[in-house]
C-alpha cells in the first residue's frame, strides 16, 4: 500500500511545479510531455494519470551544474563580444 501512495495525479504535479512565466501555473500537459520526454513510468487509472514525485524531481537535479566565472573573465567575453559587433557594423 505505501507504494501506491508515492504515486501523485498529474494535476497535483502541476501544481507543486513552479511555472517559468511569473504568475502563471504549470498546466498539465507540460508535466505528461515531461513524462514522455524523459520515458517516466506513467501510471493510468481510468481517465487519470499517475507520476512518481521522486521521479518528476530526477528530471531537474540531472541538470548540469553551474559553473560561474570570474568578473575579469566576464569582462573580457564581453570585450570580445563588443569587437565582433563593431566589426560587423553592428555597434559603433
Amino acid at each position: 500500500m505505501s507504494d501506491l501512495m508515492e504515486w501523485l495525479p498529474l494535476a497535483e504535479i502541476a501544481r507543486r511545479l513552479p511555472s517559468p512565466q511569473p504568475g502563471k501555473r504549470t498546466h498539465v500537459t507540460t508535466v505528461y510531455r515531461l513524462a514522455v520526454k524523459h520515458k517516466l513510468e506513467v501510471l493510468r487509472r481510468g481517465r487519470y494519470r499517475f507520476l512518481r514525485w521522486a521521479d518528476v524531481l530526477r528530471i531537474f537535479t540531472k541538470a548540469v551544474p553551474f559553473d560561474p566565472i570570474s568578473a575579469a573573465e566576464a569582462e573580457r567575453s564581453r570585450e570580445e563580444l563588443r569587437a565582433k559587433l563593431r566589426a560587423a557594423g553592428v555597434l559603433k
